[in-house]
Order: C-alpha cells, then sequence, then structure tokens
C-alpha cells in the first residue's frame, strides 16, 4: 500500500454526539425495515450473518432502535465470550426489562423462572430447564398481548447454552404471537451455536452481510474518520480488507498515523491480518491502559469499579487513551468496547502470567460463584484441588438453577484440573458430567464420557453407577438389549448398595417391558426395587418402581396387579416430582385402558398431556398422544386417534425419537385400517415396520402387525390375514402375554383361520384367548370370544349354535365400551339368521351393525353390512324408515347445529355426518334444512 495525499474532512463522532451514518446497506436496511413491520403478522424472525466486523452489530443496533421508536417490548442481550460457558446470563439479559409477566405464570414455571434467574432459591432438588424455556415461552406471550415484542441478541453463537435452549423452545412454539427475533452471528464461529436457526426460528429468514463496494469503504472512511486516499491507496487497501469495514476503518487509522508520521516519503508496511494489526494497535497504548483492558476483556460485566480493585489503578484515567482512540466507551461507569475483536485482541495482547493474576484478583471481586469458578479455572496453572472442589460447587448451583449444560462443563473443568493422585474424583466428576449432559439432551458427548470413565474402573459399585448412566444412555439410543445388559452388570457389581440396586432393577424391568419379552423377570426385577425403594425412602424410584411391576404382572394376566394397583394408584399422586413417564401414574392409566376403563384412562392421558405441557416435558408428549391414539381407536373414534397420532409423529420426529416415530405410524396404519383406507393403512404400516425393525421398536412392530391383519381380515382376504397374524399370536403366546387387552389381535386370526377350514388351528388359539378373558374378566374380549365361538360352531354346520353363541357374546358387549367389536358381532349374528330364514330379525341386527359401522366411518364394514343385507329377500321396510343414527342426525341439523357441531356432539367425523343427512334427504323426500325441519315438525 503506497502513500500519498491524505485529504481530511469533518468527521461525524460520539464526541459531537451525532452517531456516524451507516454507508450502503440499503439491502440491508430495507430488510431490517420489512422484518420490523411484519411482527403484526405473527411470529417472525431475521438472523444477521457475517464475518467479524462486518457491520452487522451496526445493521441489528438499527433494528433495535426502530423497535422501540415503534413502541416495541425490547428485549436484549449482547453476550460476549466469556459469558459462553455460565448459565442464564443471556436470559437474565434478555428478560432485565420483562420481568412483569412472570408473576401471571403458573406456579412451577415462575418458580423455575426466578430460580433459573437467581431471583430466588431453588426449591429442593433441581430446576427442571424446560419449566424455565415454558416460563420464558410464557413471558413473551404475556408481553405480546399488550405490545408486539422483538428478542434482540448480538453474537448469538455466545448465548449461553441455558439461554440458548430456552430461547429455541419459545421461538419454535410461537406462531400468531407479535414476537420477532432479531439475531445476529459471527459467521466463523457458527459452529458454537447450540441450535439451527432454521429450524427453530419462527418464519426464518437470514440475511448475509457481505464486504463494501470500494467506493462504499471510501465513503466509510470519510464519513468515520475525515479522510479521502488516493484511489491507488484506497484500492490497496479495499483488497487488503476484502471490504470488511471494521478492517478498513482500523487499517486506514494506522495508515494515516504511519503516514502522518513518516512524511514526506512512503509509510511502513502495514499488517496485513487484522489480528495484527489490533495488536499493534492496542500495543500502542499506554501500560497502564493495556492492563485496564485486559481486566475489562477478561469480565462478563466491566465497570470502572470492578477494573479499578482488579488493578489497583485509577480505571477513568487508565482508560482515557483508549477512549480517546475508540476502543472502548463508558456509559454511567459501565465498560463497553466498540467491537467484540478489541476485546479478544486485549485479552490475546497480555502476557499469559498477566492474564492468570487478572483472573485471580477477578475472582476475589466477584460474587457469582460462578464467574468466581471460571475465572479460578482460568487462572490455574495446572492441577488444583481447591480450583476443581469450587467448580463442583459451582456445578451444583448451575444444575440446580436449571442448567445441566453448565453444570456437565463446570464438572469437566473440575475433571481437568483433578490433581493425579485424586483419580477417583476425576472419574466421579466425569461420570457426574455425563449425567448432567444426558439431562440437557447432549448424549453423545455424556456417551463418551461415561464409557472412557468406566472402562478404566475395576468391578464395584464406582463402576456399577457408571453403567447405570451408560445404560440409560444405551436405552435411550434404541439399544434396549445392550441397556439390559448393562443395568444387570450394575446389579452384579452393586455391592448390596440399596440406590444402585433400586435403579438398576427398575432399568431391567422397565426395558424387558419395552423389549416385550421375559415378563416373569420383569416382574421380579420391579419388585425388588419397590422393596428397595422403600427402603431408602426415596418416593419417586418408589412411584417408578411399582408402576413397573404393574404393567408387567398385568401383561400376564396376573391376579395380584389388582393388589398392586391400588397401589401404584397412590405412589402416582405422591410422586409428582419425576417426569411424566416416569411415575406410575403412566402406567396405572395403561392398564386402565387394557382392562377397558376407556374414559378413566382417556381423562388420564389427558391430564397427563397438560402436565407434560405446563413442564415442558417434550420427550413425554409423543408418547402420550400414542396412548390417546390407542384409546380412541378403542373408543371408536378413528379421526380422532388418526389425529393424536399424526400430533404424536410430528412431536417424535422434532425430538429425534425414532422409535416413537414408528410407534406414531403404527398407530396411523392402525386408524386407517379400521377406517378402511387401504393405500394409507398399508404405507403408515410399512414405514412403521421399516423403523421397529432399525430401533428394536416392539410396541410399533405389533401395532404395525396387527394394522395389517385386520385389513386384510376387513377386505375377506383371510389366507394373508392369517400369514400376517400367526407370528404375532405366536410370540405373543411364546411370551405368556396374557392380558386380552394387548391381544386384540387373536380374534382377527381366529377368524381368517375358521374362514380358511382350518378350524383345529382356531380352535386352539382361541381356547388360549377365552381362557384368559373369562378368568381376567374382560367383557370385550369375552364378547370376541364368545364370536369367535359362534363363528367355529357355524364352521360345523351347528347354525343354531352359532346363533346362541352370537347372542351371548352381544350380550357381553353391551358392557363394554368398544362399539366396533359389537357391530362385528351384530353382523356376524345377522349373517346367521339370514342363513336360518330369520328375514326380519337378521334385517334388524344387519341394519343396525351397518348404522354403527358408518356412525365410527369403518367404511369397508359399513360395505359388508349392506352386502349382508342385499342378500335378504323379502320386503325391505319403507325407505321413508329412519335408522336411529339418521334419525339423531336429522334432529340436530332440524334444530339448527351445522354439521361440524353435529360430528362434534356425536363424536362422528363431518364427513360421515354429511352421508348421514344424504341418506335422510333421500328417504324423506327433502332437498334442503329448511324442508327438513318442515318434515320433522
Amino acid at each position: 500500500m503506497s502513500g500519498g495525499a491524505v485529504y481530511r474532512t469533518p468527521a461525524r463522532t460520539r464526541d459531537n454526539r451525532c452517531m456516524p451514518a451507516i454507508v450502503g446497506r440499503e439491502r440491508e436496511l430495507a430488510a431490517v425495515r420489512a422484518f420490523g413491520d411484519d411482527v403484526d403478522a405473527g411470529a417472525t424472525s431475521l438472523l444477521l450473518s457475517g464475518e467479524a466486523g462486518s457491520g452487522k452489530t451496526t445493521i441489528w443496533r438499527t433494528g433495535v432502535e426502530q423497535a422501540e421508536s415503534n413502541a416495541f417490548a425490547v428485549l436484549t442481550s449482547r453476550p460476549v465470550e466469556p459469558e459462553a460457558k455460565l448459565a442464564y446470563t443471556g436470559l437474565g439479559d434478555v428478560l432485565s426489562s420483562g420481568l412483569d409477566p412472570i408473576g401471571e405464570l403458573p406456579a412451577p414455571q415462575a418458580h423455575a423462572l426466578r430460580a433459573a434467574l437467581m431471583l430466588e432459591a431453588p426449591a429442593k432438588g433441581a430446576v427442571d430447564e424446560r419449566a424455565v424455556a415454558l416460563g420464558f415461552l410464557g413471558v413473551l406471550r404475556a408481553l405480546a398481548r399488550v405490545q408486539p415484542v422483538l428478542v434482540a441478541v448480538d453474537d448469538v453463537q455466545w448465548l449461553d447454552r441455558a439461554s440458548a435452549k430456552a430461547l429455541a423452545f419459545a421461538a419454535k412454539r410461537l406462531s400468531s404471537e407479535r414476537v420477532g427475533f432479531l439475531l445476529a452471528i459471527r459467521q466463523e464461529a457458527r459452529a458454537e451455536l447450540v441450535f439451527a436457526p432454521q429450524r427453530v426460528l419462527p418464519r426464518y429468514e437470514e440475511l448475509a452481510v457481505g464486504p463494501l463496494a470500494l467506493d462504499e469503504v471510501h465513503s466509510l472512511l470519510q464519513d468515520r474518520l475525515g479522510i479521502v486516499l488516493p484511489r491507488p491507496t484506497l484500492r490497496a487497501l479495499h483488497e487488503t480488507t476484502g471490504g470488511n469495514p471494521f478492517f478498513a476503518l482500523e487499517l486506514a487509522r494506522a495508515f494515516t498515523e504511519r503516514e502522518a508520521a513518516h512524511v514526506p516519503g512512503e509509510a511502513p508496511p502495514l499488517p496485513r491480518t487484522l489480528r495484527e494489526l489490533l495488536g499493534a494497535r492496542l500495543g500502542a497504548l499506554p501500560a497502564e491502559t493495556r492492563s485496564a483492558l485486559l481486566a475489562a476483556a477478561a469480565s462478563t460485566e466491566p465497570t470502572l469499579r470492578l477494573v479499578q480493585a482488579a488493578t489497583g489503578l485509577d480505571a477513568a484515567k487508565a482508560l482515557g487513551p483508549a477512549v480517546a482512540t475508540e476502543v472502548v466507551a463508558v456509559d454511567a461507569g459501565r465498560i463497553q468496547f466498540a467491537h467484540p475483536l478489541l476485546a479478544a485482541a486485549a485479552d490475546a495482547a497480555a502476557e499469559p502470567a498477566a492474564r492468570r493474576d487478572v483472573h485471580v484478583r477477578l475472582a476475589g471481586l466477584v460474587r457469582d460463584l460462578e464467574q468466581r469458578a471460571r475465572h479460578l479455572a482460568l487462572a490455574a496453572e495446572g492441577p488444583d484441588a481447591e480450583v476443581a472442589a469450587v467448580l463442583d460447587e459451582a456445578a451444583l448451583l448451575a444444575r440446580a438453577r436449571g442448567a445441566p449444560s453448565a453444570a456437565a462443563e463446570f464438572l469437566e473443568e473440575a475433571r481437568a484440573l483433578t490433581p493425579p493422585d485424586l483419580e477417583s474424583e476425576a472419574r466421579r466428576r466425569a461420570v457426574e458430567a455425563a449425567g448432567h449432559y444426558f439431562a440437557a439432551g447432549e448424549t453423545r458427548r455424556a456417551r463418551a464420557l461415561v464409557e472412557e470413565a468406566a472402562a478404566a474402573l475395576p468391578p464395584g459399585p464406582e463402576r456399577a453407577r457408571a453403567l447405570l448412566i451408560l445404560a440409560r444412555l444405551r436405552s435411550y439410543d434404541d439399544d434396549i438389549r445392550a441397556a439390559v445388559e448393562l443395568f444387570e452388570t450394575a446389579i452384579a457389581e452393586a455391592d448390596g448398595d440399596p440406590a444402585i440396586l433400586t435403579v438398576a432393577h427398575e432399568g431391567v424391568s422397565g426395558n424387558l417391558f419395552r423389549l416385550r419379552e421375559r415378563f416373569a423377570e420383569a416382574v421380579e426385577h420391579a419388585r425388588e426395587a419397590v422393596r428397595l425403594a422403600g427402603v431408602i425412602g426415596d418416593d419417586d424410584l418408589y412411584s417408578s418402581a411399582i408402576g413397573s411391576q404393574l404393567v408387567s404382572e398385568a401383561t400376564l394376566g396376573l391376579e395380584r396387579a389388582r393388589e398392586t394397583f391400588p397401589l401404584a394408584e397412590i405412589a402416582a399422586a405422591s410422586g409428582g416430582g419425576v417426569r411424566v413417564l416416569q411415575g406410575s401414574a403412566f402406567q396405572v392409566a395403561v392398564v386402565r385402558m387394557w382392562w377397558e376403563e376407556l374414559d378413566a384412562a382417556r381423562e388420564s392421558f389427558a391430564r397427563m398431556l397438560d402436565r407434560a405441557l405446563l413442564m415442558g416435558d417434550e420427550s413425554s408428549v409423543p408418547y402420550i398422544h400414542v396412548l390417546l391414539a390407542q384409546t380412541e381407536c378403542l373408543r371408536g373414534a378413528y379421526d380422532a386417534a388418526a389425529t393424536h397420532a399424526e400430533e404424536a409423529r410430528g412431536r417424535a420426529e422434532q425430538g429425534g425419537q425414532e422409535t416413537l416415530i414408528g410407534y406414531a405410524l403404527s398407530l396411523s396404519a392402525l386408524a386407517d385400517a379400521y377406517r378402511g383406507d387401504e393405500d394409507s393403512a398399508r404405507a403408515a404400516a410399512a414405514h412403521a415396520l421399516e423403523l421397529a425393525a432399525s430401533t428394536v421398536g416392539r410396541p410399533a412392530e405389533q401395532f404395525a402387525t396387527a394394522a395389517l391383519g385386520l385389513l386384510e381380515l376387513s377386505l375377506e382376504r383371510d389366507a394373508a390375514a392369517v400369514e400376517v397374524l400367526t407370528p404375532l399370536v405366536a410370540f405373543a403366546r411364546e411370551q405368556e402375554m396374557r392380558e386380552p387387552g394387548l391381544t386384540r389381535f387373536v380374534p382377527d386370526l381366529v377368524e381368517a383361520l375358521i374362514a380358511l377350514g382350518r378350524l383345529d388351528e382356531a380352535e386352539d388359539h382361541l381356547a388360549w384367548f377365552a381362557a384368559n378373558a373369562n378368568r381376567l374378566g374382560r367383557p370385550s374380549g369375552q364378547g370376541s370370544a364368545a364370536r369367535c365361538s359362534g363363528f367355529l360352531a357355524a364352521a360345523r354346520g351347528d347354525l343354531a349354535g352359532a346363533r346362541s353363541k352370537f347372542e351371548a357374546a352381544l350380550a357381553r358387549h353391551e358392557a363394554a365400551p368398544i362399539p366396533f367389536d359389537r357391530a362385528r358381532t351384530l353382523l356376524a349374528l345377522g349373517a346367521a339368521r339370514r342363513r336360518a330364514k330369520e328375514r326380519r330379525a337378521a334385517r334388524t341386527a344387519l341394519q343396525e351393525a351397518r348404522d354403527v359401522f358408518v356412525s365410527l366411518g369403518a367404511t369397508t364394514w359399513a360395505q359388508r353390512a349392506e352386502a349382508e343385507l342385499a342378500r335378504i329377500g323379502g320386503r325391505a321396510p319403507s325407505s321413508g324408515e329412519l335408522t336411529p343414527v339418521e334419525r339423531r342426525v336429522a334432529e340436530l341439523v332440524a334444530a339448527g347445529r351445522t354439521n361440524r357441531e353435529v360430528a362434534a356432539a356425536l363424536f362422528l367425523s363431518t364427513r360421515t355426518v354429511e352421508g348421514h343427512l344424504s341418506r335422510v334427504y333421500g328417504k324423506l323426500g327433502v332437498r334442503s334444512r329448511v324442508e327438513l325441519t318442515r318434515k320433522l315438525a
């Protein structure tokens, strides 16, 4: 870069209280304006990305100022790199002006948020970080009801992990609310970002802030520094800086200073990198100034008072040259670097000893335990047991505040600083860090830590504790068999430790149930966990263990499940501190569903769903939707079941829970099979079976297979039904799954076998199923078994016996709230009566069967009933005679209800109501709702 004449013009500076104009950037500024205007249309976001010094912060500030002038509630944070490992510092910044709505939140969320922000002490146990995130979401919604909100974060890559997760959680759940997210990110540090912005931010748009053009750099230098460089010099500067405005200003400032010092002649060579340039710039400042800048750069919240205490200098005087040269600005005692790169340069320019010394001094000055621990860690020259102990304390505090990621990082630093002679302490810290990473959802890091620790340990209680965490991780990764083996190894190595044994026995039981295998062993492991949980007095572990005992006992059809059930109910009421899927309330509701207490089960699942959403328990939500889908299938509400299955699938996909994606798809397949939607059922079942194979998802495999079997039976493809269902029934019998609520597919296989004339096989399976249903007193199971007995009797030529069996089956169905099974029995009874020439009685049963199938939306079965009706000879009833369902639809329509309202009142789909109404019009000879009303009147 050559010298030459430099022309000077008046510069616009902070000194004359006129902020520098923004040069160029018309495209970027227009985008920011459009973004601000768009917030009224619902939640939206804009991410400004660019390299360090590209000017994105200037554009970000413009967006903030625009929002302030438009009466937004503006919530801002400008995190710096030292804050990235602290807990909730960014969230504290954002909410510093938005705390009022916290009082409106539900108590669990309000407490969690206050504890996270250290506005009150955490209650017993750790705050759930999801409750914190849900509280933040509640605050944003409350603010947005009053005025539009802007959440603005500069250098979002330095946002601490706990705050970043809360922001991502809230952003992902906003849609119609008037909330905008304006974020700026340093492109080269993008990998540090905790979340993928394009996946979580609403109506996401990214704006790249690129380099300035040559003429724009010219205008920038003239506006900011008051200089006009010769064209060759300007071109060389532009080429060296790549159009980066910050780099251009710094290089131009250095050039003019050197040019002025070496007139006439050519200036000495200039630095070619930004780091070298900033180092040279700071190196020209007085030593006291550099010391003060180092203390400010090392602090997360630098003030004149803090810098003065850390250095012993008159901070205002020492920083004077840095203020004069626009390295920092001081406002009301707070120190702010003109650019984060200058803070990084001040830190990098210091000698290691000076850097350690300032961190030691700052550690003695800050009150915040987490900040103190960070300073001590940065000051340590090597292993230090005392510093490691302080980091331990900081980890405890971070976890209590609901920041498991921060807790894990503190423990990793403590592990690194643990002296070699305290090897067991280092391992303990590694294992605890793994547990916190797992709680934070960072399973890969957790698994690496705990596997390393476990490999270095000899068999015994210490290794058993590590194996418990590893088993949970393997279970989470869907390697359930490996999880069972690890839990069993932990039992063998526990050396009588009751806490280890409780968790390990419950882990074996729960995962065997997930595998749908070895239920007798699962029961014994659960019973031992229940006993041990009582010994150590842990209500949450007791609740989990008694729940595991209940589901395995119920699966085996053991009478003592009835004795365990009330104990699990009591535990569910007292174990409210655990996540929804870990307490016995969930298992109690599942067993209620198996035992045909469908309304109670549905209400329980609905309450759990509300609780999971309130707690932010995202991992439980899809599972609850899956169980609600099962319940609605039994109730005959197939549209509702499909909705729950789709919601479960979407939630599971967001959370990366592949096992649950398969489970949800299997319930979609089942709902479609009931409705007779062949293509959709086959596609969903195929995908579910594919996922089940890769994740050992046994429930998904069973429900998808049952759906295909029901579909084939519905289409009267009996051989295909037998081929699909035979392995499923064989597995259930092999594993002694005696609860009829878990084996509703057995009657489908029996019917298909009878249709094929394979009566001995059918009779064998029927005897097994009927014995279970009769011994346990399951009305629906008894009804289905009696219906199959009727088919068997008919196949052997005993038509009178068949009718008797069908009538007995129908009587049992009256006591069960499962309308599809009842309609199937009506269809069988009507067909038997037709064959016996009992035309009137046959028509009555078949019409009712058809009407029930139609009301359920089970189109294939409704068509089968219609076909059977068509086989009846003699005079059919008058075309004007309405069925009971048609009569009810007509009455509600005549009363002024819309089709949607009628559907809701009768638990039908809107499409089904439309079909009924069309038949009503035809039978009554009317063409409109008005005519229908008159006709009924």
